[in-house]
């Protein structure tokens, strides 16, 4: 059972113009993976039950393994956002809280990032592109594009900007991973330029049940490389 969360792909938007990315608290995905388990999941799926998930998923799934108790015996997660990489924020960490908080408290949520537009952002050319360094995927990934546009995102609004980093402070947390009792294993791009792999090691290496696999030539996709690269992920 495959999900896409609020606001991506598929799902429910929740503002008038669909491409803005926003949530007011990242416990609205908490209730919708709930949702998805109980409706869709647990009366159709018999168990055991195994989670995978990517990028933002896989902070989401975070989030739910360190819940007192767990549907899933195990989860593998890709390149969680733990924290966005220094290119991505263009700016000190703290002046990025201050900027999201006080936006938010001001009023203005709802509104693009600064910079921010419908456009995706979504690279447009194969060479550098920050998502996978295998060519016959990208060019599938700008195919789906051209005939679905409607499955896009624009940029973050302020007000999820504000969510993600409150949620990203409380797994970064040095006391939140040695509480996680779900087993889980977590694959880290090398050559991640979307989110911070360092956050994603420290993060990791507190663990008490858990693991982590660092692979040196994999760009944020890990699940859309070479097939080099996704067959040590698989193995």
């Amino acid at each position: 059972a495959i999900m896409d969360w609020r606001g991506q792909g598929g799902s429910y938007r929740p503002l008038v113009n669909p491409r803005k990315a926003y949530v007011t608290d990242f416990s609205e995905y908490d209730r919708d993976l709930e949702c998805f388990m109980r409706e869709v999941v647990l009366p159709d799926c018999p168990p055991p039950y195994f989670a995978l998930a990517h990028s933002m998923g896989g902070h989401i799934l975070l989030r739910h393994a360190g819940e007192p108790s767990s549907w899933f015996e195990r989860m593998v997660i890709s390149a969680p956002m733990l924290a966005f990489h220094a290119s991505k924020v263009g700016a000190h960490p703290a002046l990025v809280r201050s900027y999201a908080r006080f936006g938010t408290a001001l009023g203005f949520r709802r509104f693009y990032v600064r910079g921010g537009s419908d456009d995706s952002g979504d690279p447009t050319e194969f060479e550098n592109n920050p998502l996978t360094s295998d060519r016959d995927r990208f060019a599938r990934n700008r195919a789906l594009v051209d005939a679905a546009p409607h499955l896009l995102v624009g940029s973050p609004t302020i007000g999820w900007l504000n969510a993600a980093l409150r949620s990203i402070r409380m797994l970064n947390d040095p006391s939140y991973a040695r509480a996680v009792t779900v087993p889980l294993l977590i694959f880290v791009a090398g050559n991640d330029t979307i989110v911070d792999s360092r956050a994603i090691e420290d993060f990791a290496a507190r663990l008490k049940i858990g693991a982590h696999v660092t692979l040196p030539h994999a760009k944020h996709e890990i699940l859309q490389e070479t097939d080099h690269i996704r067959g040590h992920f698989w193995a």
